[in-house]
């Protein structure tokens, strides 16, 4: 439990190039959150953004959004972990 409040406690641990590798991946493992809503304009980058949580093991969650704000097309999309309980309940 020491180990956890530690990690929590700063960057010391995760900068620190002696870190064992277990450990960093269950900083990365701490820090994921089950729900994230990805939001932006219409883009490669939004796209791409995407992509990554997809890659990172996110899946999609509902259906997509876009709406417009000064002729700028702004999108958005909710993703979840499958492991976590929101993934079953998918309305989509």
């Amino acid at each position: 439990m020491r180990l956890v409040i530690d990690l929590f406690a700063g960057c010391r641990y995760c900068c620190n190039p002696s870190l064992p590798s277990n450990v960093a991946i269950l900083w990365g493992e701490m820090m994921k959150k089950s729900y994230r809503f990805l939001s932006g304009p219409d883009d490669a980058a939004f796209c791409q953004r995407v992509s990554d949580a997809l890659a990172d093991g996110y899946v999609l969650y509902g259906s997509p959004v876009m709406v417009v704000d000064n002729g700028v097309r702004i999108v958005g999309q909710a993703i979840v972990l499958p492991s976590s309980d929101t993934a079953k309940d998918d309305p989509s």
